[in-house]
């Protein structure tokens, strides 16, 4: 009896070591179709090391590049370490492409693009910078993004798993007594219906999370389907004014805004992920630019800078009102900001109200559009909480520093305080329990150092900190780098 219980517990560990192997591979198969779903992967429970807002807009910028590269956060180290972990992730993606894995004891990455090289000093770079995953990784892309793609050190590399032989039961469990056989089967059998329903829980669990991250992305569709159509009316209501007023320049700027509309519209349906819904946000952004270019030729205005992520032209309290024709400063705790407010909200700042501000939908909870993420439609500051609003530029109010009306404001400031919407602003981990460098936002002047206020136009934070481990370069296909991440 003792020896057929010992054959069956082999037999059941030959079994799990089967199960876990595609277990394993389902691991990387999900962050595979995550960061093709939206450019980055951050694991449940890294996500107090993450600014989702940053990392939204670095995927953005990555996307937009001619290579590839994509971000991953675990919470904590693979197995099989962060270089090799990049390696599987990169050879289950569908196209080359550069993989960076951030964990909270290494940074890994692999690429068919770069040369070891570059991939190392990547690396160092963002190791030495230092701060949080979401720092890291921009540290990491902006050091990559500048170096020439790599035509003699690319290649792809095999990454084969490599699965151990189980040992085969005891052929002496087969001769054993036949008495009390019949339980252990039964035994047996318990068994591989729990792993099956392990198994099955498992299949479930990725079959929901497939089904939320579509939830999102047609909620972030009918957000952006929205903010359309708000540009097709003005179209619609510019067309005359544009027509009579006889000036080419303005005729061209709108019929720009027209096919930009255009392409917008025959593209939304089609979009499949996050990552293509920041896309066409930005686009939609330039329709409302070439609508205020062609009202700014009209009225004799100077034609407005053209938009970028970091600054849109969209209206900040509501981006459904009319282009941004004002400016005004936000001032906060982390640093200030130059924004564009349109003429209705920009009145109702100097009567001292407070505009009311559109809320979208972001992850089930309403948040107000400058929080949002792009790919929602929004502004992409998730950590915007308490603030100023003036009427005004930067130089107009004296630089920076201070608070209050200051010089060539249009009125007082009002405070506004957006703290109890939901955000996603990057919170302290309490994991590490070694000492970190400070990574304190300034008071005064100077963007906030990373994770912070502002979103997509946020400065990496340097904290000096120094890799303790090194990657000496090899010959042949590239293979994944990591270097220990220090606290």
């Amino acid at each position: 009896m003792k020896r057929r219980c010992t054959a069956l517990v082999l037999i059941l560990l030959v079994l799990l070591t089967v199960l876990s192997v595609p277990a394993a591979a389902q691991s990387v198969t999900d962050v595979a179709e995550g960061l093709e779903f939206r450019g980055y992967y951050v694991e449940p429970g890294a996500e107090d090391d993450v600014d989702l807002n940053d990392m939204e807009a670095l995927a953005s910028d990555a996307a937009a590049g001619d290579r590839r590269i994509f971000f991953v956060v675990l919470r904590r180290e693979p197995a099989q370490g962060s270089d090799l972990f990049a390696e599987e992730v990169r050879n289950a993606l569908t196209a080359e492409a550069t993989v960076l894995v951030v964990t909270p004891e290494t940074v890994g990455a692999v690429s068919n693009d770069y040369s070891d090289s570059d991939v190392d000093a990547a690396t160092l770079r963002a190791e030495t910078a230092g701060g949080s995953a979401s720092d890291l990784a921009r540290v990491f892309y902006e050091e990559l993004a500048g170096v020439a793609v790599s035509t003699d050190g690319a290649g792809s590399s095999s990454g084969d798993a490599q699965t151990g032989d189980a040992a085969p039961a005891e052929s002496t469990a087969a001769a054993a007594e036949d008495s009390g056989g019949g339980s252990g089967w039964v035994v047996l059998l318990v068994l591989l219906v729990i792993v099956a329903v392990v198994v099955g829980l498992f299949m479930l669990a990725r079959k929901r999370a497939k089904k939320q991250d579509m939830s999102e992305v047609e909620t972030a569709r009918a957000e952006i389907r929205q903010q359309l159509e708000a540009v097709a009316t003005e179209i619609v209501d510019d067309q005359e004014r544009v027509n009579l007023s006889g000036n080419e320049q303005a005729i061209a700027w709108y019929r720009e805004a027209n096919a930009t509309y255009s392409e917008v519209s025959e593209t939304l349906e089609s979009t499949t992920n996050l990552l293509e819904l920041a896309a066409l946000n930005d686009r939609i952004d330039r329709a409302r630019w070439q609508l205020d270019a062609a009202e700014a030729v009209i009225e004799g205005r100077a034609v407005p800078p053209e938009p970028t992520p970091d600054a849109p032209s969209a209206c900040f309290f509501d981006p459904t009102h009319r282009p941004g024709t004002e400016d005004a400063v936000l001032r906060t705790d982390a640093g200030n900001k130059e924004v564009k407010v349109c003429r209705s909200c920009a009145e109702k700042l100097q009567r001292g109200e407070q505009p009311e501000p559109r809320m979208i939908n972001v992850g089930g909870r309403r948040v107000p559009a400058a929080k949002a993420p792009r790919s929602h439609g929004g502004g992409g500051m998730g950590g915007l909480g308490v603030f100023e609003v003036l009427l005004g530029t930067l130089g107009g109010l004296g630089g920076l520093g201070g608070s209050g009306g200051g010089r060539g404001s249009r009125g007082g400031g009002l405070n506004i305080d957006w703290g109890g919407f939901g955000g996603s602003g990057r919170r302290t981990s309490s994991r590490r329990t070694t000492s970190r460098p400070s990574t304190s936002r300034p008071s005064g002047g100077g963007r906030p150092s990373g994770g912070g206020v502002f979103g997509p136009d946020r400065t990496p934070s340097s904290s000096g900190r120094r890799s303790s481990r090194s990657s000496a370069p090899r010959s042949g296909p590239p293979r994944a780098r990591s270097r220990r991440r220090r606290s």
